[in-house]
């Protein structure tokens, strides 16, 4: 049974995906056309299971959630109960890595815990598969889950494996558009409802972040230079950096400000 965490699929009109996979992720109206699409995906790839785990940026106190999975519900709590993303090689090696990882229990080496950790996996059918993550700005860390219930992998299926892998990182991007734009969506207006900024802050910041001088925004905006330094003296306090250089930083990064040549 597919279970979605806090927020339902949004609709995707337009994802385009190679064959098979365009027609069937591309018209997903509801996180239940979604579950069966990709159990869809699963079958044509011989995959079992399906898995979306977000970790939040590293700060203190948060944990990685299961956000999508097709894992029945007593292997999500237990794996969340044990801490499991601190041991699941699906997740360690994937870090900091932008090409998935080929992965069999069977070849894995490690210590009681990982053993402990592939035992439990392996009594719900998760024995080996494809991971790959990517870096969201906004939400963190996604990785995605291709799982199988085969152990050890022979060379031919590391065959097919390997030549589907193109199929698995097209389909994880959609999935991860279908899936996870609400919460982009929600946080993209909590940053914009949560700005600081005045307007005429906002336009001196936006403006020093195409590159103009103090003397260049005063002009564009029929002030004067002492008094955009003074604005920007404001941004910098209210941002809580040293300068302006970190304050165009930060306000990319937090979506208060666009850069727009």
């Amino acid at each position: 049974m597919w279970q979605l965490r806090r927020e339902n699929a949004a609709p995707a009109a337009a994802i385009e995906l190679p064959n098979a996979l365009g027609e069937t992720l591309g018209r997903v109206a509801s996180s239940h056309d979604l579950g069966r699409a990709i159990d869809s995906v699963l079958r044509a790839k011989r995959f079992r299971w399906f898995t979306c785990v977000l970790s939040p940026p590293a700060v203190g106190g948060s944990t990685s959630e299961i956000v999508w999975t097709s894992l029945p519900p007593a292997w999500t709590k237990h794996y969340c109960r044990a801490r499991y993303e601190n041991l699941d090689p699906r997740l360690v090696q994937t870090r900091n890595r932008f090409t998935p990882i080929l992965w069999d229990a069977a070849t894995i080496g490690g210590d009681w815990r990982i053993a402990h950790f592939l035992a439990d996996a392996a009594r719900f059918g998760v024995k080996s598969g494809v991971a790959l993550s990517v870096d969201d700005r906004m939400l963190g860390r996604l990785t995605f889950m291709f799982d199988s219930d085969v152990t050890p992998v022979d060379p031919a299926r590391k065959k097919f494996v390997l030549e589907t892998l193109g199929d698995l990182m097209l389909t994880a991007s959609a999935i991860h558009e279908i899936v996870l734009s609400p919460r982009l969506n929600a946080r993209q207006a909590e940053v914009a409802v949560a700005s600081p900024l005045t307007h005429r802050e906002l336009d001196c910041i936006s403006l020093a972040a195409r590159g103009m001088t103090s003397g260049d925004i005063g002009t564009k905006l029929g002030i004067t230079k002492r008094g955009v330094n003074f604005h920007v003296a404001n941004i910098v306090r209210k941002l809580g950096v040293l300068n302006r250089h970190e304050a165009i930083a930060k306000g990319v990064a937090r979506g208060i400000i666009r850069i727009e040549f």
